[in-house]
């Protein structure tokens, strides 16, 4: 099977059809929340960025929650194959920065792009990455499976870079 390139770009909701959505994160009951958060280190959540930065197809990435702005309810969804007509003629860089702070200072976080996980970042650290689709979705996770309910949506300029920084909501760096 080809590769496919996953995106949120199409994204949406099964009861109502709204394409504003709040990212919630893996679901989990009370539980498995609670064993993954105290997981020592980062090698559960590690081995899952490995796992998903090898899938072959978007059917082996495991599907996110989310929650409808329009209707208020919760629906799972994987990221969905990108239409032809949403990749670049040549990528787009993204200077990803994670801003210093006390409060969170201890934890990691995820960062995924268009539903799949890219990358860890800890306080104050910085990372690049490209993207070869034009309509882009940030959003930052915690260890647990747990995301902040904050997202970044993005428009991709071929052969351009561009900086998102991250303190508890994105902001596009000047």
């Amino acid at each position: 099977m080809d590769h496919q390139i996953p995106s949120l770009y199409h994204l949406r909701c099964p009861n109502c059809g709204s394409g504003e959505y709040t990212p919630l994160g893996k679901k989990r009951n009370l539980a498995q929340q609670v064993a993954v958060g105290f997981a020592a280190g980062a090698a559960p959540l590690l081995a899952t960025v490995v796992a998903n930065a090898q899938a072959r197809d978007l059917t082996e990435i495991p599907p996110l929650e989310y929650k409808c702005a329009g209707c208020k309810k919760k629906y799972q969804s994987g990221p969905l194959a990108a239409d032809p007509s949403e990749i670049l003629a040549e990528p787009c860089v993204v200077n990803f920065t994670r801003a210093k702070k006390f409060q969170g200072a201890a934890g990691v976080y995820t960062i995924y792009l268009n539903g799949v996980p890219i990358n860890t970042v800890r306080n104050g650290q910085s990372f690049a990455f490209q993207t070869i689709l034009r309509y882009n979705t940030l959003f930052a996770g915690f260890g647990n499976g747990m995301l902040y309910r904050v997202l970044h949506r993005f428009e991709a300029v071929p052969g351009r870079t561009i900086g998102v920084v991250f303190d508890g909501v994105f902001r596009p760096l000047p």
